[in-house]
């Protein structure tokens, strides 16, 4: 994933514009800026940091909302293209008081190894990049094992008797506990992104390797047998995710259907578009989106 998204001539995220090959929240035309506009402003936050900022339309809504507003950006390419935003960006940001930490399709983009859970045996998925071609190897991954505990743990029976695939979220479990151990006690991390909960756990893990890929808005199944530029990504657990916050000593303040959050967010009077139907309906991006907030 590093060398496909981030390689200086030839990763997606350096030569590709976003908005050409998927669609997100914030490159729609809709209220979408200005509903998370009322719900930060409730907040009464003073500063905000976004880690991944895409095509810099979330910044470019918000960022006179605050003091200051930090945007973290691994891409040269993109840091290039929006130019109008240089003032913004760090490399370290710095984390003050009443902060909002903004993750929009961030976790996605982790580089994370992927595993294949059956009967009792883990085996971890490894690209031949000579033949184009995915096999599974055996594999004693501590971070994987402990990762289908906590899936044993939630439902046994499926566990034990289900051949699926997962990912390793050891780069999440490092990127959270680096927040935790930065934010103040009065700030807040917001992620955004497509993602499940264990409840629907029977519904999202299955057999095939999790990573997929999207190019011009098609979606790409075997992302490793195609040489086309394109991005990758792969579904967030965010019920693990909260568990590694919780782990940490945190709290989460709510999980939510991006629907669910921008519904209790929008004012009454706010007129629906198509573009906002998209960013509402179960079937787009509604429900397929998560909203996650979490603090110490």
């Amino acid at each position: 994933m590093e060398r496909k998204l981030f390689h200086e001539s030839q990763g997606f995220y350096e030569k590709e514009r976003l908005s050409n090959h998927f669609c997100t929240p914030s490159t729609i035309q809709s209220h979408y800026h200005e509903w998370l506009a009322i719900w930060l402003k409730f907040k009464n936050f003073s500063h905000a940091i976004e880690y991944g900022c895409g095509e810099g339309q979330m910044a470019t809504s918000l960022a006179l909302g605050f003091e200051t507003y930090q945007l973290v950006e691994k891409s040269h390419s993109q840091k290039k293209r929006l130019s109008h935003l240089a003032a913004h960006f760090c490399d370290i940001p710095v984390f003050r008081p009443r902060t909002i930490i903004i993750c929009q399709e961030l976790f996605d983009a982790f580089s994370a190894d992927m595993f294949f859970w059956r009967t009792e045996r883990l085996f971890e998925w490894k690209i031949d990049l000579e033949t184009r071609t995915l096999r599974a190897v055996h594999s004693d991954n501590l971070s994987a094992l402990s990762y289908i505990q906590k899936l044993r743990d939630y439902d046994e029976e499926f566990v034990d008797n289900t051949a699926f695939s997962f990912v390793d979220y050891s780069a999440h479990k490092h990127f959270l506990t680096d927040l935790f151990s930065n934010m103040s006690a009065d700030s807040e991390v917001l992620i955004i992104d497509y993602g499940w909960q264990w409840h629907y756990l029977r519904a999202h893990l299955y057999p095939d390797c999790p990573l997929r890929g999207f190019c011009h808005s098609e979606l790409i199944r075997e992302p490793w047998s195609d040489d086309r530029i394109m991005d990758l990504t792969y579904d967030i657990d965010f019920s693990y995710l909260c568990l590694i916050w919780e782990d940490l000593g945190g709290k989460v303040n709510f999980i939510k259907t991006l629907s669910q959050f921008l519904i209790d967010t929008m004012e009454e009077s706010t007129l629906i578009s198509h573009a906002d139907r998209m960013l509402l309906h179960p079937l787009f991006m509604g429900s397929k989106f998560l909203v996650l907030s979490l603090s110490r």
